[in-house]
């Protein structure tokens, strides 16, 4: 059963309460007697209490603790920080990392692993990846997808797989070829403003796909459509869904706008 933190004033007649019951029914507890300050002090340190450790509370978990101490459940869990991500992103990974701990090399193991790598935002597990006693681990940078970065964060990665469990297992780290797709789209209005909130919901929704994971038309719709401001639009390029190939990523081309 969940405990439901009391007010101060519920404190407060508590405390008048236990006080009476002491001192028995001949003292009036009065707002401005002694015996009222009394259980007004009382009431005030309990209630302080009890929110110092609802405030030890939060610290416990990684998805609702204070920045200092998100530091501290990092270097336990030995999840590092990278210098451009952010205090966001940071915290789901800590917390990923206390809810699937260190064992013997399993595919969560693989993918803490390869995510703690400064630099790599996501991946993927590929098993029996170039035969029995291998796997093969796909990732991608932090943000946008950028192929050059992968093959310079590969190194660092395949260096972070050798050195962990399980012995015999040919682990493979894989940076993911990139399917550039290009749009072209009429919006409604036009501005500058709304083109750049576009490309926004454009790169987050590109963000979201895994390796040879099929680019939906009406799901690449549904994205634009979802930006604010945006009264209409319609997508000239692509003009059907697209399909990607194993060990690929769609990644955002070029886009080109117009009014209508």
């Amino acid at each position: 059963m969940s405990f439901e933190r009391p007010s101060l004033d519920q404190l407060i007649s508590r405390a008048a309460a236990t006080l009476g019951g002491k001192l028995g029914e001949r003292v009036l507890i009065d707002e401005h007697t002694p015996e009222a300050a009394l259980a007004n002090m009382v009431a005030a340190l309990n209630d302080g209490a009890l929110g110092h450790l609802a405030y030890l509370g939060r610290q416990i978990f990684p998805l609702s603790c204070d920045e200092p101490y998100l530091a501290r459940h990092a270097a336990a869990l030995a999840v590092p920080r990278s210098a451009d991500e952010s205090v966001g992103s940071w915290r789901r990974r800590i917390d990923a990392a206390r809810r699937d701990l260190p064992g013997g090399g399993n595919s969560a193991d693989l993918l803490r692993w390869t995510r703690g790598v400064p630099g790599v935002g996501r991946a993927w597990v590929v098993p029996v990846e170039a035969g029995l006693g291998t796997v093969g681990i796909l990732f991608a940078p932090l943000g946008d997808y950028d192929r050059d970065q992968a093959l310079g964060l590969r190194p660092l990665v395949q260096a972070a797989l050798d050195a962990r469990p399980p012995l015999g297992v040919r682990k493979i780290a894989i940076a993911p070829g990139a399917h550039v797709v290009d749009l072209e789209l009429q919006l409604r209005p036009s501005d500058a403003a709304t083109c750049g909130r576009v490309v926004e919901s454009l790169r987050e929704f590109f963000r979201s796909f895994e390796p040879g994971q099929r680019v939906i038309w009406s799901q690449l719709r549904r994205a634009i459509a979802a930006t604010a401001g945006l009264r209409d639009h319609r997508v000239r390029l692509p003009w059907s869904d697209i399909d990607i190939a194993q060990r690929y990523l769609p990644v955002l081309g070029n886009v080109t706008f117009s009014s209508f």
